[in-house]
């Protein structure tokens, strides 16, 4: 099941290069929506969990494009998620990190090029979740295009 909108949430990095100067890359980070996974523990099927999936990106420009492509984009990761269920540990925690790097390819494969840098899955039914406590305040993906000045309407099919 697919529930809530896209939102964006945006932040800026100060990184150093090879000369030593500051340089800022803005990060972008699109919360493309909450699905329901199934779970594994080695062949055993263990049940459902709700994960949220947001996609990290680099610039303005991209997260355009994320959100104008968030609907293929939550398809191909239903229909991922659908045939491959993530693996739960012994202590019954998620095992992400085979998860989140296949996420990753199916979504940089519908954007055709390698715009989206990480996948954060957040559990929803966990407590804490370590992965979200620099995604509090996000921004919907109408009200990007809106401060972007954006004037195209999408074309009804």
């Amino acid at each position: 099941a697919i529930g809530g909108g896209v939102a964006v949430k945006m932040g800026v990095l100060d990184t150093s290069d090879s000369a030593s100067e500051n340089t800022r890359i803005t990060t972008t980070h699109v919360d493309l929506a909450t699905f329901t996974a199934r779970t594994v523990m080695g062949n055993e099927r263990r049940g459902q969990i709700s994960v949220n999936i947001v996609l990290q990106s680099t610039g303005l420009r991209t997260a355009k494009v994320i959100c104008r492509t968030s609907s293929n984009l939550r398809k191909a990761i239903l229909r991922d998620l659908y045939r491959n269920p993530i693996p739960l540990k012994h202590d019954n925690s998620l095992e992400l990190s085979e998860t989140k790097t296949r996420l990753l390819k199916v979504a940089n494969g519908i954007m055709r090029s390698d715009l989206i840098t990480d996948v954060i899955v957040i559990n929803e039914s966990a407590t804490k979740n370590p992965d979200s406590s620099s995604l509090d305040n996000l921004l919907s993906c109408r009200k990007l295009l809106a401060l972007s000045g954006t004037n195209k309407k999408r074309r009804r099919r």
